[in-house]
């Protein structure tokens, strides 16, 4: 039955399409040293993991995207970001060192949200807070139960 369904137009271009994915990270691995160290990806995954892990014991919808987002120029917007939590495109980043200011800017004043903006560059603030911040937001918003 799949090799019929292969067979038929719609999917010949699948398997076209599926065939230029593969070209196009093959050529990027090659021409621009892309690969990633193997511990590196495990790390992402690990945090992309226990992240769902956490988000689904609370009852919230959450997943990984197929590929952590490396693929949404050919398949999507719906294949960007790292997971999906609760409809929103999360982007995870797991670094040894690099957080402190943000860290230390939170311990000021035990401050529940920090607001940073860029100085020089057009309006765009970013809202860093804590899983536990996060948290108290979705049960206002209704998204914990």
């Amino acid at each position: 039955m799949a090799a019929a369904w292969l067979s038929t137009s719609t999917g010949m271009a699948f398997m076209k399409h599926l065939a230029r994915i593969a070209t196009t990270a093959l050529a990027k691995s090659m021409t621009m040293g892309w690969m990633m160290s193997s511990r590196n990806k495990k790390r992402g995954y690990e945090l992309e993991a226990e992240t769902v892990k956490h988000w689904q014991g609370l009852g919230v919808e959450c997943k990984r995207v197929f590929g952590s987002g490396a693929y949404k120029q050919q398949l999507g917007d719906e294949f960007a970001g790292d997971l999906m939590l609760s409809g929103f495109t999360v982007e995870c980043k797991r670094k040894k060192s690099g957080f402190k200011f943000l860290l230390d800017s939170l311990d000021q004043d035990n401050a529940d949200i920090l607001i940073c903006r860029q100085d020089g560059r057009p309006i765009r603030r970013l809202y860093v807070m804590e899983e536990e911040t996060v948290e108290a937001l979705f049960r206002q918003a209704g998204i914990i139960k």
